[in-house]
């Protein structure tokens, strides 16, 4: 119990992550190197011509990450989803179908997503990769489960962007993003 109330009070570990390094979903190392990750950012940000650089998107593909796509959630999370892939969708379409709730980031550069954009764009700046965003299809049109700021984000860099589906979403994708393609 010390050694976790240690974590929080000296070193600044939120208690979320403190039991997530307790039940084993994280390390400590892993939660320095991120927290280090987006003070870099934090600074990077900063500078205008930052971001006004072209950037381009990476993508983290590996099944074993998938739930990060869920900012963060635990593996054991994801796993209500059922079975995902990846599917590559045409950026412009897909931005064209999605739901009101999908759609508020404008400008992803704006002052009020700029805290969420910051860390995936310095993330592509430095050649490193973030898990695509997870879509879902709803009454016609493309919901944004997860990773709403890096799907408009990379829409300003790119004219593809790989997605997560549930494989028995995976028709009804297809049907509103004739793009679509594994």
């Amino acid at each position: 119990m010390q050694r976790w109330l240690q974590l929080v009070n000296e070193q600044g570990v939120s208690p979320n992550s403190v039991q997530a390094i307790k039940d084993g979903r994280l390390t400590l190392e892993e939660y320095q190197n991120r927290k280090q990750l987006r003070g870099e950012a934090a600074v990077w940000v900063k500078k205008k011509a930052n971001r006004e650089l072209p950037l381009t998107p990476r993508w983290d593909l590996s099944p074993s990450n998938h739930h990060l796509s869920m900012d963060g959630e635990d593996t054991s999370d994801f796993t209500a989803y059922g079975a995902v892939t990846v599917l590559e969708v045409d950026a412009a379409e897909m931005y064209s179908k999605l739901t009101l709730q999908s759609t508020p980031v404008k400008d992803p550069w704006s002052k009020q997503h700029r805290s969420k954009t910051h860390v995936t764009a310095y993330r592509w700046h430095i050649g490193l990769s973030v898990t695509p965003p997870f879509i879902a299809p709803h009454k016609g049109q493309i919901f944004i489960r997860g990773g709403m700021h890096r799907f408009h984000l990379a829409k300003l860099h790119a004219t593809i962007v790989p997605v997560l589906v549930e494989l028995a979403h995976v028709p009804a994708t297809k049907a509103i993003l004739p793009s679509a393609r594994p």
